[in-house]
């Protein structure tokens, strides 16, 4: 007869008696699946799909049994039942997220000789990796006890440009761009009124000349800064202040020909002069010592 593989669970009812054999072996023997007359201990099992040979155990990991094949059949036993998947240990903690403050994580996998599953454990916890000072930006920082501090490095501000004292300009704060870290003190002139004033026409005069026609005039007006350096310099009175005055003074002029009328020992001629229009006015150094 052909051999059979049976399973123990513990709830199979009493095996039948054998049927007749189905081939004329010798007395005591058995055909196997190929047809070969073999003793019953020289049976084969099977599970699954898988030979099992005599004597051989195999592990049923989902049925928590330990089987053996004898004479055809398995013979199971109840084994310690290991689970398929089992959660790793903790790996060591990884690197601080931040120098302050930061997190670090650390993780955990399912694993087994029959564990299709994947999944992760991950644990968080906050750190800190510095307790000096570190550079952040454009700042330097200390972390104590998970709390950062940090403090610019720049020595220009809103108020250092405050402080600054000119006499001609003010000094405004402009925030940093480009990427760079600090700001700049823009220089800005200080107001001054000096500008263009239009006179009425009038004839020009010079010595013993006089234009044929008035001629519109202008003057430059208006009050400029002077100011006092203290400072070693070298003047004729041993004075050791520079003084600076500014005046209102043209700053562009048009040249324009004038046609004069001269009289020279009674007899008049024209001639040409040249006369300067002033088109701007600005505050320049007029003199001092």
């Amino acid at each position: 007869m052909f051999s059979v593989a049976r399973v123990f669970d513990g709830n199979w009812s009493p095996w039948n008696v054998w049927s007749n054999c189905t081939a004329n072996c010798n007395g005591g023997e058995l055909m196997d699946s190929t047809g070969q007359c073999v003793q019953e201990s020289s049976c084969q099992c099977e599970y699954q799909g898988r030979v099992v040979l005599p004597g051989q155990s195999i592990s049923i990991p989902d049925k928590c049994q330990e089987c053996k094949c004898t004479n055809g059949c398995l013979t199971c036993e109840t084994a310690e039942c290991v689970p398929q998947c089992q959660w790793s240990d903790w790996s060591p903690f990884g690197e601080c997220s931040e120098p302050c403050n930061g997190t670090q994580a650390r993780y955990q996998t399912l694993q087994g000789p029959n564990c299709n599953d994947n999944s992760t454990n991950y644990d968080t916890r906050p750190c800190s990796t510095v307790q000096t000072a570190y550079p952040k930006g454009c700042s330097t920082c200390t972390c104590t006890n998970n709390t950062e501090k940090c403090v610019t490095n720049c020595a220009i501000d809103e108020s250092a440009c405050s402080k600054i004292q000119d006499p001609l300009y003010d000094y405004i704060y402009e925030l940093p761009t480009n990427g760079e870290c600090c700001g700049t003190c823009k220089k800005l002139p200080k107001a001054e009124l000096c500008a263009v004033q239009q006179l009425p026409a009038e004839y020009l005069v010079s010595g013993n000349c006089t234009s044929v026609a008035p001629i519109p005039a202008q003057q430059c007006i208006g009050s400029c800064i002077s100011y006092t350096m203290a400072g070693l310099w070298e003047t004729d009175h041993g004075d050791s202040k520079h003084n600076v005055c500014r005046c209102c003074q043209p700053e562009n002029e048009t040249p324009q020909q004038v046609q004069m009328n001269c009289t020279t020992n009674g007899i008049s001629t024209i001639e040409s002069m040249t006369y300067y229009n002033i088109d701007s006015c600005r505050c320049l150094a007029c003199g001092g010592f």
